[in-house]
């Protein structure tokens, strides 16, 4: 798999750089496998888009890389499908941790 990197940009204000790279490969990248192109943790990376033209094997690829996680989380909106499983498990650990502490 073949990468360029097209442009990087430090955005001081959002607190991450931004990424746009193209990528060769006979397959669609992975968000996985974009995170090891750029190095970066995989925590604090969110890959936007990876567009490609049909059949041609080149896919253009945007992502940014947060600095810190506080960053990431104060920007980047959760999906409320994920806030509500989180919701729910953090409820069933508090009644669990209850339970625990009640039978001693």
């Amino acid at each position: 798999m073949e990468h360029k990197i097209i442009s990087t940009k430090k955005n001081e204000g959002l607190e991450r750089q931004e990424f746009v790279l193209t990528v060769e490969a006979g397959k669609n990248p992975t968000k996985k496998e974009i995170i090891e192109i750029l190095k970066t943790e995989d925590g604090l990376t969110i890959v936007k888009k990876i567009r490609g033209s049909f059949g041609k094997g080149h896919f253009d690829v945007e992502a940014v890389v947060y600095a810190t996680k506080e960053a990431r989380d104060r920007i980047e909106v959760t999906p409320r499908k994920i806030r509500k499983k989180a919701a729910e498990e953090a409820k069933k650990a508090a009644e669990a941790a209850k339970a625990a502490g009640g039978a001693k």
